[in-house]
């Protein structure tokens, strides 16, 4: 973070100079990253309107051109395996933006998926199946109704395995 700005994006390349270098640095908050599948595109939140909304700008980062894809707020975004939708939140609803990249970058309408209540925490609360199909959502434990029980699972993918040989799959 620069000392007289919000939070920044920043890079570190894998390859040749292996220096982190900032990607965004604005006056504004800017945070909470995710890569396109294929790599040409990035999701993240920015305060620059005056409030937290997702945008979408191409890699590589000399490339500022920019898109807005949320219009009433949206955080926690998560661009989808298929690289065919971008999701985020806005309150408690978990929203979907159609997307393509070809030729160009263009975003559709956002409608909802789901409304829940989400966890807040200061780190992404959902996520979304590598299939697209699915989410896994934390969720706030119900004021009043104590924890009485954690359960540990071992080794669930090899019980997993096992499950899905014995149902012949």
């Amino acid at each position: 973070m620069h000392p007289t700005q919000n939070t920044d994006v920043w890079i570190l390349p894998f390859e040749g100079e292996a220096t982190p270098r900032p990607l965004i640095a604005t006056e504004h908050m800017e945070g909470f990253v995710s890569p396109s599948p294929d790599g040409r595109w990035f999701a993240y939140m920015s305060s620059k309107t005056g409030r937290i909304e997702v945008f979408v700008r191409p890699l590589p980062e000399e490339d500022n051109r920019e898109w807005q894809v949320s219009h009433n707020g949206g955080e926690m975004v998560r661009w989808s395996p298929q690289g065919d939708e971008i999701f985020y939140r806005d309150g408690n609803r978990l929203m979907a933006v159609p997307v393509s990249a070809e030729p160009g970058f263009s975003a559709g309408t956002p409608h909802v998926v789901f409304e829940t209540d989400f966890f807040n925490c200061h780190g992404p609360s959902f996520d979304v199946s590598p299939d697209g199909q699915r989410f896994l959502v934390l969720k706030p434990v119900t004021a009043g109704e104590p924890i009485t029980e954690i359960q540990v699972v071992v080794n669930w993918f090899e019980e997993l395995k096992e499950k899905m040989r014995e149902a012949g799959q």
